[in-house]
């Protein structure tokens, strides 16, 4: 059992990385495209395009458990789904994309770390669960760094 832990840990390390290096080539194309065009035609393209990609892989990879997956889906569920979609894919993507248009590529990518520590603070309030010192730790470790990383432009202003 505790090697097959290890094994999905090591995975799922690996995809994050894998999507961090995905999130960095979004926000260089997203910034070659601000130069070009509204924020919101491009979050109007990006959208269809996602939607379009994801309807053929659920397709492809699920058809059978989508329809009895779609019959469990509850309301809650449903209004969660909708409002995680309209708070990441919508509102912070458009304030991304104002910010890479304002300052450039690698301060918004470098503040935008500071999602963990929302999230945990978030996951706290919500679920009342221990959470681990060195998850704490980790998460200040990444909100000193961002701040270190962008004080030079800070004191700029």
């Amino acid at each position: 059992e505790k090697r097959s832990f290890i094994k999905e840990y090591v995975i799922g390390i690996f995809l994050a990385l894998v999507s961090g290096v995905f999130w960095g080539l979004a926000t260089v194309l997203s910034k070659i495209a601000v130069t070009e065009l509204s924020f919101e035609i491009i979050i109007f393209y990006r959208s269809l395009t996602a939607i379009a990609i994801m309807i053929l892989i659920t397709w492809i990879l699920s058809r059978k458990s989508f329809v009895q997956e779609y019959r469990n889906l509850r309301w809650r569920d449903l209004t969660n789904i909708f409002l995680s979609g309209l708070l990441s894919f919508l509102i912070a993507y458009y304030f991304f994309l104002t910010a890479l248009q304002d300052i450039g590529v690698v301060i918004p990518s470098i503040i935008s770390l500071s999602s963990p520590l929302v999230t945990l603070t978030l996951y706290y309030l919500t679920r009342r669960e221990k959470i681990e010192k060195r998850l704490v730790i980790g998460v200040s470790l990444i909100t000193i760094g961002s701040i270190v990383s962008t004080m030079k432009y800070l004191i700029k202003i």
